[in-house]
């Protein structure tokens, strides 16, 4: 699914939860010209923001990701070439989740590169839901994770796992990008 359809989705949950884009935006944390940019395929929402649309649409990031004509039996390959790529808005980190289906599976493995100065949240921690779990493996490069107040530096190779409802929150500190496998149990948008 490229950006024009993923914008296409959100505009379509959009209307059917009868929001404007102004209620939605203010809902989301973002503003209504980025939310348009999205909706328009010009902007490629984070992950974060993209979860949070989901929920005030009262779906899920896997709906949202969903393509026409997606089957089950599909649903268990998916070639390299047609991985989805999201870029969170500062351009400094994009994901690629690496399953089709997600709404359909017990995990959800995404490799995401965090460039130099990106990070999860400036602001505040992340929390998944209840007995949810989160792995992370550190493939290239050097990320520090703070989980549950606890600072804990991750070289290459390293690994992390941790109960997801524990506030959390990532950044890349270096000079080098840094290629991170984060698999979510369940998924988490």
């Amino acid at each position: 699914m490229n950006g024009k359809e993923l914008g296409a989705q959100i505009k379509k949950y959009r209307l059917a939860n009868d929001l404007t884009l102004d209620t939605l935006a203010q809902a989301a944390g973002c503003s209504k010209s980025y939310l348009s940019q999205i909706e328009n395929g010009l902007s490629s929402p984070s992950l974060a923001v993209l979860g949070t649309i989901a929920n005030e649409l009262q779906t899920s990031v896997a709906n949202l990701l969903k393509e026409n004509g997606s089957n089950t039996k599909a649903s268990f390959h998916l070639p390299f070439d047609q991985r989805q790529t999201l870029q969170y808005p500062m351009g400094l980190i994009y994901s690629q989740p690496l399953t089709a289906a997600v709404s359909q599976k017990s995990m959800q493995p995404i490799i995401t590169v965090v460039e130099p100065g990106g990070n999860s949240s400036q602001d505040c921690h992340l929390r998944h839901r209840q007995n949810s779990e989160e792995f992370v493996l550190i493939m290239k490069g050097e990320m520090e994770f703070v989980v549950d107040g606890e600072k804990i530096t991750l070289k290459e190779g390293d690994t992390l796992y941790f109960d997801g409802e524990l506030p959390h929150k990532w950044m890349n500190n270096t000079d080098e990008s840094a290629q991170v496998l984060f698999v979510f149990s369940p998924p988490v948008w």
